[in-house]
């Protein structure tokens, strides 16, 4: 299963579906976010060279996955 590493307190905004949108400097997207979605706005850092990853479909883990290391995309298995 590919997972995406997150920190608090991001990870328990979109649990309660509060965040959908997450920000990193892998290249996706963002379209007048500040505009349409001001709450999404101020919990992301939308400055040059970052992107916006919507987030559609989230599966929540019964435990959380307990990781050291850098945010990224991942597989766990």
């Amino acid at each position: 299963m590919k997972v995406l590493s997150l920190t608090e307190p991001f990870a328990t905004l979109i649990k309660e579906e509060k965040k959908l949108v997450e920000t990193r400097s892998w290249k996706l997207p963002i379209n007048n976010m500040k505009e349409n979605n001001y709450q999404e706005y101020i919990c992301g850092e939308y400055s040059v060279g970052r992107y916006a990853w919507i987030l559609e479909n989230v599966e929540l883990l019964d435990k959380p996955i307990l990781a050291k290391g850098h945010l990224g995309v991942w597989n766990y298995e």
